[in-house]
């Protein structure tokens, strides 16, 4: 009975100290609690501070993207304003450079003068390049233009036989416009290049052909012709009112009647030239190769006059023809040189090689009096130079004409 009532004793004992040790561990573990609870206090704090920083960083993120944006958007607005400012600083070089460049495919449909209407307002030159067959009348209306023709096919063809091919009109009482043509053929019209009022016109390896006019020239208008070709027109280059012309290395030939007419005070000049083939008129008539009326004037030097169908050359009404050296008028028709009312010959200087043979009319004729045409520089009637020659009515036929005093 001892024995069992100190067992249970020892039992409650055991118990006891089991039971402080189960709480002395509970209250470790509530330690430990507490301890991970203020832990995780900690760390929330820690993550919602992290979370705060986050959304800043989210924040300046979104901000940092708005002002990329903003500012990609600005560079694009600056790209685009850049832009602008190159195309209008293009256009106002192409307005005020020395040169502006347009090409026109004719074979395409283009047009010159489309290409003229487009550069209307460029202050420097334009050269337009033109290639293939351009059917059109090009009326130029500004100055300092340049057509040129790219390879061997350009050419600008009448549409109707009325109007003119090119046409250069200066402005009435002030400057006229200018006009280089080079490298083309023009073909048809009424004429094949007309400039009027003043308007300047060089033509260089350019070929006239199959025009009522190739070549026309009034009211103070200036023409240069170098090189080029001017044949097959009814009239190959014809000046009126006060029309100045130049001509060098030029062939004009096969016109039906005049290859040069002067009319009105108009002056030309012509050197190392061939002037055949052409029409005139007959011995007597009033028709030349080349033409001189009203007080015009022609210098001519180192050209051949030569198998034309009538007179070389006619004038008459106070006109005046100043031969150079080098002149040759040979076998042509009619007269070599036929002056009436007024008309001159003259020599320009001491001129000695001078060659008026084998004319189917007289070497020189002149009106009989009171026509009063004369001779300057040649010896009298009937005493011949040794070049002049061979002329079927003879080598003179001026009779009648004063001559000066004094010889070249």
């Amino acid at each position: 009975m001892v024995h069992s009532r100190i067992g249970f004793v020892a039992g409650l004992v055991f118990l006891a100290g089991a039971v402080g040790a189960a709480q002395g561990q509970q209250g470790g573990l509530e330690n430990r609690v507490t301890v991970l609870e203020k832990r995780m206090a900690t760390v929330e704090g820690q993550v919602a501070a992290q979370g705060r920083q986050l959304e800043a960083v989210l924040s300046q993120l979104v901000e940092l993207n708005d002002r990329t944006t903003a500012l990609e958007q600005g560079s694009a607005a600056l790209g685009s304003q850049l832009s602008l400012l190159g195309n209008r600083t293009t256009a106002l070089e192409q307005l005020t450079g020395p040169t502006y460049f347009v090409n026109v495919n004719c074979a395409a449909g283009q047009t010159i003068g489309d290409a003229l209407a487009r550069t209307s307002s460029h202050l420097g030159v334009v050269t337009i390049r033109v290639s293939g067959t351009c059917t059109e009348n090009v009326m130029v209306t500004r100055s300092q233009t340049v057509i040129v023709g790219v390879g061997t096919d350009a050419e600008i063809v009448a549409p109707t036989p009325a109007g003119d091919v090119v046409t250069v009109e200066g402005v009435r009482g002030s400057a006229g416009r200018a006009l280089g043509l080079r490298n083309l053929t023009v073909r048809g019209g009424s004429s094949g290049i007309a400039a009027d009022f003043g308007a300047l016109v060089q033509i260089d390896n350019v070929t006239i052909r199959e025009s009522g006019t190739g070549v026309s020239v009034s009211n103070r208008g200036m023409v240069s012709i170098r090189t080029s070709r001017i044949e097959s027109n009814f009239f190959g280059v014809v000046g009126r009112e006060g029309a100045h012309i130049v001509v060098n290395d030029t062939y004009i030939r096969d016109n039906t009647d005049y290859g040069l007419n002067l009319e009105n005070g108009s002056t030309a000049y012509v050197r190392g030239s061939f002037i055949t083939g052409n029409q005139g008129g007959n011995p007597g008539t009033i028709r030349g190769a080349v033409g001189l009326y009203q007080g015009s004037t022609l210098r001519i030097g180192a050209t051949e006059v030569t198998r034309n169908k009538g007179n070389a050359f006619f004038g008459a009404m106070g006109s005046v023809l100043w031969l150079e050296e080098g002149v040759k008028i040979d076998s042509n028709g009619g007269h070599g040189i036929s002056m009436l009312d007024a008309g001159v010959v003259g020599k320009y200087y001491v001129v000695t090689d001078i060659s008026i043979t084998n004319n189917g009319g007289y070497g020189i004729s002149c009106s009989p009096s009171p026509g009063v045409a004369q001779l300057y520089g040649f010896p009298p009637a009937g005493q011949p130079l040794p070049n002049v020659t061979g002329n079927r009515l003879g080598d003179y036929g001026c009779p009648s004409s004063p001559n000066p005093p004094w010889q070249w």
